[in-house]
């Protein structure tokens, strides 16, 4: 994960001249996600800090001054398993013969899974990874509390799955319903959708100096570019 931090920061097309901006940090949980098992291929509580100062630091020298950065902790990953393991995987659809916890396990058996821990059928390697994932955010958290940066500031939160779910009962679907059903791991897009508006909730509540003013030009795109939909 702190290679793939390093990675997306270096891509960053903004400049100490451009105006603020509000970054979203968003680590998920590639940091105790590996096709290796066990917790010896986790990233360590001390790594991980190492790795978030390093990516912090980068994002201070480069984005302008009165920037914002949102820095999401990881998610609880004890949802998939409990939520998806007896359902069945759209390949054994037919015959009702294939469920997500055979996908599971079949990955696993190839080295391929994308997250050995949280998709094992030992519950007790699951909440191994979980207590692994608690280690880091408790890091996140002390570096949120405690540093301090010359151009951005920071809010830590936990994109809470529950919270995604209780929208989406609301919306008439079901937990599932958040999950992509081809790996069982990563967001659906209705998953996604309702996180971004649970992040905008966070801003209004939490930081609402953080939201800036409407662009006034926005009617200047619209006649340019017509209407795109929101984009």
């Amino acid at each position: 994960a702190a290679d793939m931090a390093k990675r997306i920061v270096s891509t960053l097309a903004r400049t100490p001249d451009d105006r603020p901006v509000m970054a979203i940090l968003e680590l998920i949980g590639n940091d105790v996600c590996r096709s290796q098992p066990g917790i010896s291929a986790m990233t360590t509580p001390q790594a991980f800090h190492d790795s978030q100062m390093e990516t912090l630091r980068y994002l201070d020298a480069h984005l302008p001054s009165g920037s914002h950065v949102i820095v999401a902790g990881l998610i609880d990953g004890l949802f998939l398993y409990d939520t998806m393991h007896l359902r069945t995987h759209p390949i054994g659809a037919l015959h009702q013969d294939v469920t997500y916890s055979d996908l599971y396990e079949y990955l696993i058996c190839l080295g391929i899974s994308p997250c050995w821990g949280y998709l094992n059928a030992n519950e007790t390697w699951r909440n191994a990874t979980m207590e692994r994932a608690n280690l880091l955010n408790a890091e996140l958290i002390k570096i949120v509390e405690t540093e301090q940066f010359q151009n951005i500031d920071l809010l830590y939160t936990v994109f809470s799955i529950q919270d995604v779910v209780v929208v989406a009962e609301k919306l008439g679907k079901h937990a599932w319903d958040i999950v992509e059903p081809v790996d069982g791991f990563h967001p659906r897009q209705l998953g996604n959708a309702i996180t971004c508006g649970l992040v905008w909730d966070t801003i209004k509540a939490h930081k609402p100096s953080w939201i800036p003013e409407v662009n006034p030009h926005n009617e200047d795109i619209i006649q340019k570019f017509g209407d795109q939909g929101g984009y």
